[in-house]
C-alpha cells in the first residue's frame, strides 16, 4: 500500500470519527434523528469538507491567488478550461459559505478581481472555483 493509501485512509477514519461524535453530541440537543443528522452536516460535515478540499490534488492547479492575504479586494488569476461561466464562493475555516459570485471566463488565463470582499472577517478563507469541468481551490487569509 502507498504511503497516499494510507493518508488517505487515516484522514478517513479520523473523519468518520469525527462525524460520529458530533452526531452523538446532537442527538443529545434534538429529537429527531434527522435533526441531529442534518446539524451534523452544518457543523461537523462542512469542516470535513473544507479540509477535504484543502488536501485535494487540485489545490492551486489552475488557481493563482495574486496578492495572499487580501486586504480590501481579492485578484485571481484562473487558468479556464473552457469558455463559460464559472462560480467563485469563499468558505470560513467551518465551511460556512461567506461570498458567492457567477463570473464569464475565456478558455486561458482570467484576471478575476473581487472588489466587494473588503467586509469579510479578518481570518482563513478557502476560494473555491468551479464549473461543470473543474472545481478548483486554494487556501487564502483576509488582513
Amino acid at each position: 500500500m502507498s504511503v497516499g493509501a494510507f493518508l488517505g485512509l487515516g484522514l478517513s477514519i479520523d473523519y468518520s470519527l469525527l462525524l460520529v461524535q458530533r452526531f452523538r453530541e446532537e442527538l443529545a440537543r434534538h429529537a429527531a434523528v434527522a435533526d441531529a443528522v442534518a446539524a451534523t452536516l452544518d457543523t461537523a460535515g462542512r469542516a470535513v469538507w473544507v479540509s477535504a478540499i484543502v488536501i485535494s490534488g487540485n489545490i492551486n492547479k489552475g488557481l493563482h491567488v495574486v496578492k495572499n492575504p487580501f486586504q480590501n479586494s481579492l485578484e485571481l488569476e484562473i487558468n479556464a478550461e473552457k469558455t463559460g461561466s464559472m462560480t467563485i464562493e469563499l468558505f470560513q475555516e467551518t465551511g460556512s459559505s461567506v461570498y458567492r459570485k457567477a463570473v464569464q471566463v475565456k478558455r486561458g488565463k482570467n484576471i478575476i478581481v473581487l472588489s466587494d470582499v473588503a467586509n469579510l472577517k479578518k481570518g482563513l478563507y478557502i476560494v473555491k472555483v468551479g464549473n461543470d469541468v473543474t472545481t478548483l481551490s486554494s487556501k487564502i487569509i483576509k488582513q
